[in-house]
């Protein structure tokens, strides 16, 4: 909840410029073990933490009832000015195969879109790195999966 406040609140400080989030769930044990997170549930509180972040900006009001985050009938404030223009905005980070699957669960076909290859294709990561577009505004938010 705290990141999707988090990004709206910088949503709104970009007063009208396109707002580019990249999400990715990490891979090195250092990033998890400061945070005391299990890293085998990576994949799954990733998948939650995304679910939570998108059901709080596309609803004024939302819950969550997952295996990791149960999240009772709340609100966000400050509220987005265009939510589905940031929903549609959002990219993922992945390096195989299965992430990529994966991300386009979670994810518009736009962001998990590889210089013009279909969703589900894996490209090379020169490629990965032409397919993320210049934005006026470019943000990158850490995600431990926190509530």
């Amino acid at each position: 909840v705290r990141v999707a406040e988090d990004i709206v609140q910088l949503h709104n400080m970009a007063e009208g410029r396109r707002l580019r989030i990249g999400f990715g769930r990490g891979a090195a044990a250092s990033e998890f073990e400061h945070l005391r997170i299990d890293q085998s549930l990576a994949r799954e509180r990733f998948d939650e933490g995304i679910g939570v972040i998108q059901a709080a900006l596309a609803s004024e009001l939302f819950s969550y009832d997952g295996e990791i985050f149960q999240i009772a009938p709340t609100t966000i404030r400050p509220r987005p000015h265009d939510p589905q223009q940031l929903l549609d905005d959002f990219f993922c980070a992945f390096v195989g195969e299965s992430s990529l699957r994966a991300a386009a669960k979670r994810f518009s076909e736009k962001a998990c879109q590889l210089s013009g290859q279909p969703a589900g294709a894996v490209a090379s990561p020169p490629a990965m790195t032409r397919a993320m577009p210049a934005a006026p505004v470019t943000a990158a938010i850490a995600f431990a999966g926190q509530g």
